[in-house]
């Protein structure tokens, strides 16, 4: 789910203009995910001056409207799970992103370049949240690594950790080893969990999502 974070945030920042009404790129049970803030996505992520060929650009398109669609996922399922964030959790969030630029001003233009007013960047910032305290109280909750585990991974893998095993004992990069198999470990339940999603959900893609089409209520997965 980081990954998918991080391309809608990068669509916020960078601005994702709003789209025709007949501009959608899928829909995820009867929601729409708009072709134009896949296309600013992308534009965002790819940030360098030498344009990618059309082969590049085709597939982090399909990168980010998977990951644009996995967000929707998960944001219904905080829904269904009837999850909340506070008034003063999305005054916090905002602030963090205001801290980016130099002056309210510019912050103010960023939003006006992107098509977004100070009520949609809310909406916008709540949603995200909402998928944050869904990973981090149901997806996540459970989640736990061997406490021998990073001995383990550091003994099978000392060959591959090169200079950093043969400069530094264990005991000093074992917190690292530690967080790196913990993240693994989530990743691995979100991706089950989110497969859960996708199953049991109405994903159209393509002319098959320019119309809207009645679709099952979401459902939040047993973990």
């Amino acid at each position: 789910m980081r990954r998918a974070l991080v391309w809608i945030v990068a669509a916020l920042v960078l601005g994702a203009q709003p789209a025709a009404a007949d501009e959608v790129a899928a829909r995820v049970n009867g929601t729409p995910i708009d072709a134009s803030m896949v296309n600013d996505v992308v534009k965002g992520v790819i940030g360098r001056p030498q344009p990618p060929d059309s082969e590049e650009i085709a597939r982090l398109s399909d990168q980010a409207l998977d990951s644009l669609i996995d967000l929707e996922l998960l944001y219904q399922a905080a829904q269904a799970q009837k999850l909340t964030v506070s008034e003063a959790e999305v005054d916090a969030d905002i602030a963090r992103s205001r801290q980016h630029f130099a002056s309210d001003a510019e912050f103010a233009a960023a939003l006006q370049r992107g098509g977004l007013t100070p009520e949609q960047l809310r909406a916008d910032t709540r949603k995200t949240l909402l998928v944050s305290k869904l990973l981090t109280t149901v997806v996540w909750r459970d989640v736990q690594i061997a406490p021998d585990a990073p001995r383990r991974f550091y003994d099978q893998h000392r060959a591959e950790l090169g200079a950093q095993a043969d400069t530094q004992p264990f005991e000093k990069i074992e917190p690292s080893i530690r967080e790196t198999l913990l993240e693994n470990a989530r990743e691995d339940r979100q991706r089950a969990y989110l497969a859960n999603l996708r199953r049991d959900a109405k994903i159209e893609k393509g002319p098959a999502a320019a119309q809207p089409a009645a679709a099952p209520a979401a459902q939040a997965p047993k973990l």
